[in-house]
């Protein structure tokens, strides 16, 4: 397993060294069209399916009987489709997100020379990912195991979700960070 997990990070350390900004661009463009385009178009193909317009998965949840409730509403065939599209959908969004994170931060961290901490940074975005995942996974034992309930697992899920947006978060706002770093260093100059 830790040969695995060496082979991986030097992938990924060779990966951000090599990003271009076309390859920047490909990427931020893909995501915003993904966002305009796919996203709405999931969302309302998910709400005419479901039924249901609320998800256990988006938003910040922090009531086990309100994922009780949703669960509930769903019906048999709703959480059906709701494990389809976790297992489709969204092993798909979640990298679309993270090559467009991963690339601008490891181009905005390219160059700059103040702190050999921002590499760091690069990180950000596979704690996010990976946290997306682990939502899921969990999202879908939560609704295979319908009717039981399993408080613990549900409290899990609340956290890892919660998280999930929190790195999320701050996956967006370094890149805010960077860039100011970036520009002033390029007006230093």
């Amino acid at each position: 397993m830790r040969r695995l997990y060496i082979k991986i990070k030097k992938s990924y350390t060779k990966w951000l060294k090599s990003v271009t900004w076309k390859q920047v661009l490909f990427f931020t463009v893909f995501f915003i069209l993904f966002v305009s385009l796919v996203l709405p178009w999931v969302n309302t193909f998910t709400e005419e399916l479901i039924g249901v317009s609320d998800s256990i998965d988006t938003g910040f949840k922090t009531d086990v009987t309100e994922l009780y409730q949703i669960r509930e509403l769903y019906g048999a065939q709703g959480r059906m489709y709701y494990i389809i599209l976790r297992v489709t959908f969204d092993l798909i969004w979640p990298i679309v997100y993270f090559l467009f994170l991963a690339s601008v931060t490891a181009f905005l961290t390219k160059h700059i020379k103040e702190s050999n901490t921002h590499r760091y940074l690069n990180y950000v975005p596979i704690v996010a990912i990976l946290l997306d995942y682990s939502e899921n996974t969990l999202a879908i034992i939560f609704m295979a195991m319908y009717p039981y309930t399993f408080d613990l697992l549900v409290f899990i899920l609340i956290v890892v979700s919660l998280n999930k947006w929190v790195w999320i978060g701050f996956s967006f706002l370094q890149i805010i960070y960077l860039a100011i770093v970036k520009g002033v260093n390029y007006v230093r100059k």
